[in-house]
């Protein structure tokens, strides 16, 4: 698998920061970011979500449990880097590169767009201006000589006052090649002859672009088809602006030749930068109807405008060009604690949570990242409210407080949020590849910052915290330093004036106080590797069950990173990371020493590192050296010199798949879009490199040799992850307590040099999944399917249903299957069966699947939930049906091998017991919730338990049963299978697609008998206290609240299982059913509530597998008849959940995160969501003990709310709010929050806080629980992101799919809950009722403790004994009998 990383980190890391995501010709949301801030959004519509595995910000809103509990392999092809590219909601969007079902895939690959200038010998400059009249090259022959590899990244860039170019160039001599004859002169080690540091300046200057390494791009045409440029007359305050405007030329007559030189801006001067920009195209897709203005505001801030009048949201991001490695050595972590201070107020919005706070009224999220060389804050909110947002945003740039006062707790988040990451093996491995470089470097430097590092270290050295703050962030913090991008649905001249009125402000770095400027913007760097540690190897001892190997080779990153349009880097990556025949990971796993294996470049101004991460079994980190000369010998094998037409062959391959999917560009999230194009102005591309069209790209061999160089084993780190290593471990870290490591000698060089010629390695052949042609027609759109899914195959095994695409008009589609068998019954032991098979199937298709994913057709295989097996890809319409059809061959005729079994078996049951031993806190607390509430869901080690006795023979059983090949079994065992076609197709290619899949699944099989039986349902907890007679016709009052503390609750609890991990999680769970709806002050005379009259046994759900039309019609609510509403109780019960979720997030966020300080992950979600039952959960990770926690929790909640609603409105239903002063205030106090103290004691704020700041402080916040206004606000952004049509083909698809599956056929679920929102919950004394009463009946605290110690204490005389894990629950006090028959929701039997 080849990774890269890329500047649109969004927010997407997986947790594995070498496992990026795919972007060999892609713009995605992998990233290089380190830190993450937070995100106090919360998507409350979603039924069907992903849990992400991000790094800085946990989203919790979906009902998905890990993957391991379904199946799904990490360390597959398959399922590498499958953390969710968004943030900032919990739906599924197809730029995230993932299906959404656990699944890595390829999806909207922008070609990477943001490499470098590769200054060719001889050549100083290379520009190429494009004009109407055609392309002139300009050449500086009297420039100085450079070497081949010299690289603009090391450049330092400023603006001058008059808001013109300025720059001052220059370049190292010092890059050599390793394999000359002079190896010892590696470029990544002091010369001993130059007093130059090798990639800096001689001038001490280095680039202040932020850092990434390979980005993805927009995805293929060379055409700027239906846009064109036009250069506009720049005002007097505005230097220049460069946009698009929509036109029925097919395409631009501006569009220059292809070559590989690229237009970069000019930094010489106005009129240089003006020429560039005129007549030059921001080449755009197609299908990108948004249009592009670049400015420059009169402080020299660049801004890009983007208009998309379609869009329902707006978003914003600024990019400052510096990071971690701008730290002060004696103040690890500041950067990262400067963008976690700057949302902590402002002295235009002085309150710490004026800003979530506005953003929570329109339905906002909000994060941002810091990364090694750039720092990125975004948001994204409901459109209208646009405004008042950039307002907010732009004082974070203008005057931030960064009080003291709120400096403690914020270095006690900081703490927190290193503490989460401490015993994560990919955070270590990080840390000691760092610790393998030069300790003098900034790439070696412990960068998350910690109560240590920006504390106590600080104090012991006379250093003040705040003082240095001010410093770094007046430093760095300017105009000129800034990229802003700002998307809306206004024009582009409003965007425009809404940059000016709100930008304009933002200071220069002459502006700024206390800012040397005659000291260059950033700092030298030196050599990042020192003599003797290239080559080299390093060990280091896991803390969970993992073994790893990664070899890097630091590389110029002028190769890697100096041009968009020539990718050597890519070239390698492709390479090496392939997965087919004859490949390394091929022949790797063939002898039994790998099950996984990615290939990444990071890339920084002075240095990049392309590397392999290999996972490994346990025979293969024994056969280490042996590992180590199959990667030699496939780079052996790979001379580009010797393979010039095949590399150029594997080239246009990728730009032909890119291409297309360019051509037809699927929207991303205005967020992720905002975030990513913002980093990548720090780049200084020209606006035609801006969105890096494929047709930009071109093959440059004598790149590609140049950086071939380097992969040498005498230029080569080996870092070896495994507790087999653990005799050669013999040092510790201070930063990450307990990590043990150490360094060893790396002496590859006669077995990378010396060719095996018996190892079964060659360059991959032709792709047969690329398409044969471009365009691909659209299909006629069938006019009844084109509103909702109808059938298309309908028989006694399969039905089929499809809906043509009347919408996004591009040739995809989306292809799914669901397959239903009692061969894998919903009992623990064949749910792991299933897993173990669909992970077989996996394995056995990487080599061919790999080749459909380099093709841009996503799939995936794995285990569902109730041990079904699901099949679902996503790509062009020429393709997907055939990767279908052979998947579906795959899974019935595929031979079983022990050999694979025990290779596979043992991944998994590892991967399962990593789950179980090593997960965060707040993960177990996931896995403790589904498996008290939810069926068939079991605990990872019990699925663990249940592995290990499953033998080869039984296993061959089970699957010959689900086949239909047992010829004994008698009665034949049932299988059914489901199936949705989307997109470009119609009844005709949606019934051949069908067929050929059940076709091909049904091949050799003896039959199978009619219907199947699978469930899974959710549990009703059961009533902690009584609160309304049920039997009693009297209406409901509930004039009795009951405070939450004083309420019965059921804890589930046990101790963290990673004992090295001392956090704690609670996850308070709220639960609520439909007939609860019975007891909520509707205003019964109202047409609205009728639906309360509707009989609850209308429809049993789960609905038939096969539904009539006529069932279907009733579920989507096209013939309810009578006086119904539209809607039902189902659609009131998700809509107030929905409601209260947005009303609670930012709140709870502010008090738990902020102001408590509980813990650096505080989340409010709605869970174990079903058609009739929701329940809410505040999750809070923590070191303290989860019952004091779980104190704080109860509250919040109380104090949230306003006096009890009198019973007259709440038995009218009036909505109205009565005046209130408020509840007290009191919380527990925190106790173990840090106090900062300087050693000069000292007062550090700039100014005192402004008064205004003390009265916000004082006042009760503002709530929809407490004001009208706030609610109507809260009511009205949830209402607008309900009603927010689907993003893509991809969404829309899971959307529907998700109906099918849960078999509600819901397909206008949206639109029927936004009329339960405007009807009957328009009123806020219903929310209001059902937070304070609704929500106590059920209750369940699930408790995860860091302390095993504390238990007693926090159950009282109960005692920990009574805290046990029992076969299905795990609570105390044990639950009644009754609890396991009284379910509500879904029974889903055929």
């Amino acid at each position: 698998m080849e990774w890269d990383d890329n500047p649109f980190a969004v927010a997407l890391r997986p947790l594995d920061r070498r496992h990026q995501r795919r972007s060999y010709n892609r713009l995605a949301t992998g990233d290089d970011s380190e830190h993450d801030h937070r995100n106090a959004g919360n998507d409350t519509h979603d039924t069907h979500d992903d849990d992400n595995d991000d790094d800085y910000e946990v989203d919790l809103n979906g009902e998905d449990e890990d993957e391991l509990v379904f199946g799904g392999d990490p360390r597959s092809s398959a399922t590498r880097g499958a953390s969710r590219a968004n943030p900032f909601a919990s739906g599924r969007h197809d730029d995230a590169g993932s299906n959404g079902r656990g699944y890595w895939l390829p999806s909207s690959r922008w070609t990477q767009n943001m490499r470098r200038l590769v200054a060719v010998l001889g050549i100083l400059v290379v520009v190429l201006i494009a004009a109407v009249v055609g392309a002139v090259l300009l050449r500086d022959n009297g420039s100085s000589t450079t070497n081949d590899n010299s690289s603009n990244n090391n450049e330092s860039k400023s603006w001058s006052s008059s808001s013109s170019w300025s720059s001052s160039w220059s370049w190292s001599s010092s890059w050599s090649n390793p394999r000359s004859s002079t190896p010892s002169s590696s470029p990544f080690l002091p010369s001993a002859t130059s007093s130059a540091t090798p990639g800096i300046p001689s001038n001490g200057q280095s680039s202040e672009s932020g850092s990434s390494s390979t980005t993805g791009s927009l995805g293929s045409s060379s055409q700027s088809a239906d846009f064109v440029t036009r250069t506009t007359a720049p005002p007097s305050t505005q230097p220049s602006r460069t946009e698009t405007v929509a036109s029925d030329a097919t395409e631009s007559a501006t569009t220059p030749v292809t070559v590989c030189e690229f237009l970069k801006l000019d930094p010489t001067g106005q009129d240089s930068l003006n020429a560039i920009f005129e007549n030059t195209a921001i080449l755009q897709s197609p299908n990108d109807r948004k249009a592009y203005r670049m400015v420059q505001l009169p402080n020299g801030l660049v801004a890009l405008l983007v208009s998309d009048p379609a869009t329902h949201t707006a978003a914003a991001a600024v990019a400052i060009g510096a990071g971690s490695f701008d730290n002060p050595p004696e103040l690890p972590g500041l950067a990262h604690f400067l963008e976690h201070m700057l949302f902590l107020g402002t002295e235009k919005y002085p309150s710490e949570d004026a800003y979530e706070q506005y953003l929570a009224l329109y339905h906002g999220v909000f994060n941002a990242y810091t990364a090694e060389e750039r720092t990125v804050y975004h948001f994204e909110l409901d459109a209208p409210a646009l405004e008042g947002a950039l307002d907010r945003f732009a004082q974070f740039f203008i005057a931030p407080l960064l009080l003291s006062t709120s400096e403690a707790r914020e270095v006690y988040a900081v703490n927190s949020e290193h503490s989460k990451n401490m015993n994560n093996d990919e955070w270590r491995m990080d840390r000691v590849s760092k610790l393998a470089a030069n300790p003098s470097h900034p790439f070696a430097w412990f960068s998350t910052g910690s109560a240590a590092t920006l504390q106590d270290q600080p104090a012991a050295l006379g250093l003040n915290t705040t003082v240095q703050l001010r410093l770094f962030y007046n430093t760095f913090y300017h105009a000129e330093n800034a990229r802003l991008v700002v998307l809306g649905n206004n024009t582009l001249d409003e965007l425009e004036g809404l940059a000016h009125t709100y930008f304009d402000q933002v200071p220069r770095r002459s502006q700024r106080p206390d800012v040397d400027l005659s000291k260059p913007l950033h700092a030298a760097r030196p050599a990042p590797f020192l003599p003797g540690q290239l080559p080299g190897t390093v060990y280091q001892v896991p803390v969970s069950e993992i073994h790893r190997a990664v070899l890097s080779w630091p590389v110029p990153s002028s190769l890697v990173d100096g041009n968009p349009r020539i990718q050597p880097g890519t070239a390698f990556t492709n390479l090496l990371g392939h997965e087919s025949s004859g490949s390394a990971l091929s022949l790797l796993r063939e002898r039994g020493w790998a099950t996984g294996l990615s290939a990444y470049v990071n890339s920084y101004a002075d240095f990049a590192l392309l590397a392999i991460d290999i996972s490994l079994t346990p025979e293969g980190v024994t056969a280490i050296n042996e590992v180590v000369g199959v990667v030699a010998e496939m780079l052996r094998r790979s001379n580009p010199t010797e393979n010039a037409s095949e590399f150029e062959r594997l080239f246009q391959e990728t730009k032909t798949a890119d291409s297309q999917l360019f051509e037809y560009q699927s929207q991303i999230s205005p967020a992720t879009l905002a975030a990513g194009l913002s980093a990548i102005m720090l780049k200084e591309l020209s606006s035609e490199e801006l969105l890096g069209a494929p047709s930009r790209q071109c093959f440059d061999p004598t790149a590609i040799a140049s950086l071939y160089s380097y992969l040498t084993c005498d230029n080569m780190l080996l870092q070896v992850v495994s507790s087999l290593v653990a005799d050669q471990a013999d040092q510790s870290d201070d930063i990450y307590v307990g990590l043990r490591y150490g360094f060893g000698s790396n002496n590859f060089t006669t077995l990378c040099e010396t060719p095996n010629e018996s190892l079964s390695l060659h360059i991959p052949s032709v792709n047969m999944y690329i398409p044969e042609r471009m365009q691909i027609p659209l299909l006629a759109i069938d006019l009844d399917a084109s509103e909702h899914p109808v059938v298309a195959l309908n028989t006694s095994s399969a039905i089929g249903f499809f809906k043509s695409d009347p919408v996004f008009h591009i040739p995809f589609m989306s292809f799914n299957a669901l397959i239903h068998s009692d061969a894998f019954s919903s009992n623990v032991a064949s749910q792991v069966a299933c897993v173990l098979f669909t992970r077989l199937m996996s394995d056995a298709f990487a080599s061919e699947g790999y080749y459909a994913q380099l093709a841009g057709i996503s799939f995936s295989l794995g285990c569902g939930f109730g041990a079904t097996v699901s099949v679902t890809a996503y790509g062009n319409s020429d393709k997907t049906p055939t990767l279908m059809e052979r998947i579906g061959q795959l899974i019935q005729t595929q031979q079983l091998t022990e050999e694979r079994f025990d290779i596979v078996k043992a991944q998994l049951e590892q991967d399962l017991r990593n789950a179980a031993l090593f997960s965060d806190a707040w993960r177990q607390g996931r896995s403790i919730l589904s498996a008290t509430i939810e069926r068939p869901v079991y605990l990872p080690l019990r699925q663990a338990e249940h592995l290990a006795e499953l033998d080869f023979p039984t296993f061959s059983s089970l699957v010959d049963k689900f086949r239909g090949l047992d010829a004994r079994a008698n009665p034949r065992p049932a299988r059914f299978t489901q199936l949705l076609l989307h997109g470009n197709v119609d009844r005709s290619t949606a019934r051949q697609g069908s067929e050929a899949f059940v076709t091909a699944l049904n091949e050799g099989g003896l039959g199978f008998a009619t219907g199947t039986t699978t469930s899974n349902f959710i549990a009703s907890l059961p009533q902690g206290i009584l609160l309304h007679d049920r039997s009693s016709e009297a209406p409901a009052t509930l004039d009795t609240p009951v405070p939450n503390t004083q309420i019965p609750s059921y804890v589930a609890g046990l101790a963290q299982t990673n004992s090295a991990d001392s956090n704690s999680a609670v996850l308070a769970t709220f639960q609520a059913v439909w007939d609860d709806l019975d007891l909520l002050p509707f205003n019964r005379s109202s047409p609205s509530t009728s639906f309360l009259d509707e009989p609850l046994s209308s429809l049993q759900f789960p609905l038939p597998m096969q539904p009539t039309e006529a069932v279907l019609a009733v579920a989507g609510g096209r013939s309810a008849g009578g006086d119904f509403p539209g809607f039902t109780r189902a659609h009131v019960l998700e809509g107030v959940m929905s409601l209260l979720v947005s009303s609670l997030a930012q709140p709870a966020f502010d008090r738990l995160r902020t102001k408590d300080a509980l813990g650096y992950i505080v989340s409010t979600f709605a869970t174990v969501k079903t058609y009739s039952s929701q329940a809410l959960c505040v999750l809070v990770q923590s070191d303290r003990t989860p019952c004091v926690v779980q104190e704080h929790i109860d509250a919040f909640l109380d104090d949230v709310l306003p006096p009890r609603v009198p019973a007259s409105a709440s038995s009218t239903g009036s909505g109205s709010v009565p005046e209130t002063t408020g509840a007290p205030q009191e919380t527990v106090a925190p106790t173990l929050v840090p106090t900062i103290t300087h050693s000069d004691n000292t007062e550090t704020d700039a100014t005192v806080e402004p008064e205004v700041l003390q009265a916000e402080q004082r006042a009760e916040p503002q709530t929809a629980f407490n004001s009208l206004e706030t609610f109507a606000a809260v009511h009205s952004a949830l209402v607008h992101a309900v009603a927010k049509p689907d993003l893509s083909l991809r969404d829309e698809s899971d959307r529907l799919w998700n109906e099918i599956t849960r078999r509600t056929y819901d397909f206008d679920r949206k639109q029927r809950v936004v009329l339960a929102l405007n009807g009957a919950l328009s009123e806020p004394v219903v929310l209001q009722t059902f937070l304070r009463n609704i929500l106590r009946m059920r209750k369940l605290s699930v408790q995860v403790f860091g302390d095993s110690a504390a238990m007693p204490a926090c159950y009282g005389n109960q005692g920990s004994e009574d805290v046990v894990i029992g076969e299905e629950l795990i609570t105390s006090p044990p639950l009644s009998p009754a609890f396991s028959a009284n379910f509500y929701g879904e029974r889903m039997v055929a």
